[in-house]
C-alpha cells in the first residue's frame, strides 16, 4: 500500500503542476511492481494449492494451425 500511495502522490503532484500524465507512467509503475514482487505469486500458490506451477501453457500460448 505504501508503494501505491507514493505513486498516487506522485501523480497528484504532477497534476497539480499541470504536467500531463501519460499511460506510460502507470505502465512503468506496474512493471516496477511486477519485477519486485513477481515471486510472491509463487509463494501464495504454494500455500494455497501445494504447487507453484499449475498453468496450462497449451491454453496460454495456443498457436493457430491450419
Amino acid at each position: 500500500m505504501t508503494k501505491v500511495a507514493k505513486y498516487i502522490l506522485y501523480s497528484t503532484e504532477r497534476i497539480n503542476r499541470n504536467v500531463e500524465l501519460h499511460s506510460n507512467d502507470l505502465e512503468d509503475f506496474l512493471d516496477e511492481m511486477a519485477e519486485k514482487y513477481y515471486k510472491n505469486a509463487d509463494a501464495t500458490s504454494e500455500r494455497l494449492f501445494g504447487k507453484t506451477d499449475f498453468a496450462t501453457n497449451d491454453y496460454m500460448y495456443k498457436t493457430v494451425t491450419k
